[in-house]
């Protein structure tokens, strides 16, 4: 199935979406692949200085795994494969699943919702604040979770009120010109509600 409609996030777009060439299903496993590397490396792409070289970059496919000697062959034969510049060339689905890395998983019972995964959400325990190995109030911290294509911090838990920020998109643009962000107080609810990068924020480095 090939579609002429292209969007997406920049750091997991395939070549052939950046490029404006055609959309297929081999543009997710581009995607899949991208995403393994952002979690098990270190970095994914050098990082760039503007948006037209971070869009180069999604042209050209260029990637790389600093860590590639510590990780698991199966791991990196699965990322390479992903990743192959040409989508004729990447696995589709059916043909990841076959792939060494998955010998231990069983399919039909992933489809049958039968596996336990392998962590739960509600086991994880965080680290308090001043075990952080940065500052999660820090600009630099901030301004990377805060980007305009990522979510806006708008409520944090109580016990986080006085140490906790909220920066607006036009906050962030100032940013980028020299001037420093204002800072307001964010309005805070029920921790349970709270959104996904105050995790990120606040429990940084635990």
């Amino acid at each position: 199935m090939k579609s002429v409609i292209f969007a997406g996030t920049l750091d997991y777009m395939a070549p052939e979406i950046a490029n404006r060439v055609v959309v297929t299903k081999k543009a997710d496993i581009w995607s899949l692949g991208a995403l393994v590397a952002h979690l098990v490396s270190p970095k994914f792409r050098k990082n760039a200085e503007n948006i037209r070289e971070k869009l180069d970059q999604a042209i050209r496919g260029t990637y790389e795994i600093s860590n590639a000697a510590s990780l698991s062959a199966e791991l990196m034969e699965l990322i390479n494969a992903c990743l192959k510049y040409d989508y004729d060339a990447r696995p589709d689905v059916e043909n990841l699943k076959t792939f060494a890395f998955f010998n231990s998983t069983d399919w039909l019972k992933v489809a049958a919702c039968q596996m336990e995964p392998p962590f739960k959400t509600n086991q994880l325990t965080f680290s308090h604040i001043k075990n952080f190995s940065v500052d999660p109030s820090h600009i630099n911290v901030l301004m990377t979770a805060f980007q305009p294509n990522k979510p806006i911090l708008e409520s944090c838990p109580e016990k986080w009120r006085n140490g906790s920020v909220i920066l607006k998109e036009n906050e962030i643009a100032k940013g980028r010109t020299g001037e420093v962000p204002s800072i307001s107080p964010p309005v805070c609810q029920d921790p349970k509600t709270m959104h996904t990068p105050v995790y990120i924020i606040l429990f940084l480095g635990s």
